[in-house]
């Protein structure tokens, strides 16, 4: 299947015309969404990229931060710059200008800004069992004293079932009702405006056949 980014699976590469114009092809369902903007995109990066990261999984460093408590449980999170040189690389493309630029005619948010820090980004894993409780995200980089505006989720799991849990789950602002429910399934991006109602998360605690964990590419703009 043909994939949505045209990146250049090995050298990372990406031309500036071709991301604006994919951005803005994606902008009418982005910012018509409810009940804050967001999409979903299948088949998003060339699978060889997908390939490639799952493969650096199979050495991953010590975890940078690990998470298990009531609100978030068996989670842990892989700072970019620890990474095989592959994936490292892969989140610096996330950071450079044709990513931004897609982002910008997307969302229709001009001005963003990248963390050259990933204060909170990189690999996020979560094993059966763990989950994220439905949430507003923190919205001030402390260091930059930027406010964040966007999250981006990409998933590296193999194809996945909405009942092994794991689903990112978008709330309405009052966080009483579920309005949307996507799967963390293969190749699937999640991108969603950051604010203090922007209620998500992925509840549904982890409950794979195969005890495979959920595994996802986590980027925040600012």
């Amino acid at each position: 299947m043909t994939n949505v980014l045209p990146v250049d699976a090995d050298q990372l590469t990406l031309e500036n015309d071709k991301a604006k114009a994919l951005g803005a092809s994606f902008a009418e369902s982005y910012r018509g969404a409810k009940p804050y903007h967001h999409i979903c995109i299948d088949d998003f990066l060339p699978m060889e990229v997908i390939d490639k990261v799952r493969a650096d999984l199979a050495s991953l460093p010590d975890a940078e931060r690990s998470f298990n408590a009531d609100e978030e449980k068996l989670k842990s999170q892989y700072s970019p710059d620890r990474l095989p040189a592959y994936s490292r690389h892969l989140f610096q493309f996330f950071n450079s200008r044709p990513f931004v630029l897609f982002l910008e005619e997307m969302t229709g948010i001009n001005g963003l800004i990248p963390d050259p820090y990933y204060v909170g980004a990189g690999i996020h894993k979560t094993l059966n069992g763990g989950y994220l409780n439905i949430h507003a995200d923190f919205n001030v980089h402390k260091k930059m004293r930027l406010e964040r505006r966007l999250n981006v989720l990409i998933y590296l799991n193999p194809p996945w079932k909405e009942e092994w849990g794991g689903s990112f789950e978008v709330w309405d602002k009052d966080m009483k009702t579920k309005v949307a429910s996507f799967a963390p399934t293969e190749n699937r991006m999640c991108c969603f405006s950051t604010g203090s109602d922007t209620w998500h998360g992925n509840p549904e605690p982890v409950n794979h056949p195969d005890g495979l964990p959920r595994q996802s590419i986590a980027l925040y703009y600012y």
